[in-house]
């Protein structure tokens, strides 16, 4: 049994510093429209560059910052291309009863434009996210459970600066990011 009285026992593996900054390496934004990246797909590679660099300079009240990031990242451009891609389908429904409809074409094209960039930038919010993880449990410990549940939003970055603070993490860059948004819960 474990101190809690469960009798659940945690054998899950963490990966070392090493094997992270091995797996999550710097990328260069996606281009799935191939002419030129997409603004999201330029932002979620400058994001995970970033992440790249915090965590080979072991910073991590901001990799703590870029989980919460990620993650909402993550769930976000899931959201867009799962609702891009109902719309597509519509849209191909749409066409095989009216072929010579022009706005449905348009349209079609429209949401694939959509759907196409944010299945990519799901897939490396959530390599991110995970490499955070992995890299952030056994630094802060069991506060990271609490991490997990946290918004990317000013009550949620104030929360995080108010755990980090508790293991003498330095919060400076989540004050001031929190600082700069607005007071909405948001």
């Amino acid at each position: 049994m474990s101190a809690s009285g469960s009798l659940y026992v945690d054998i899950s593996i963490r990966t070392s510093d090493k094997e992270i900054r091995k797996r999550l390496k710097k990328v260069k934004p996606l281009r799935s429209l191939l002419i030129t990246p997409m603004l999201c797909e330029r932002t979620v590679a400058a994001i995970r560059n970033k992440t790249v660099d915090n965590i080979q300079q072991n910073e991590i009240g901001i990799v703590a910052y870029r989980f919460l990031q990620n993650k909402e990242g993550e769930k976000n451009t899931f959201c867009k291309a799962v609702f891009f891609g109902t719309c597509a389908t519509i849209y191909i429904v749409g066409l095989c009863f009216s072929p010579a409809s022009l706005l449905l074409c348009i349209a079609l094209v429209l949401a694939l434009a959509n759907t196409i960039p944010n299945i990519g930038n799901t897939i490396r919010y959530r390599e991110t996210r995970m490499a955070c993880e992995d890299w952030l449990a056994p630094k802060v410990g069991e506060e990271f459970k609490k991490i997990k549940e946290l918004k990317f939003n000013k009550t949620g970055l104030t929360e995080l600066s108010d755990i980090l603070k508790t293991k003498q993490i330095d919060t400076t860059f989540i004050e001031n990011k929190s600082s700069q948004l607005k007071q909405c819960g948001c």
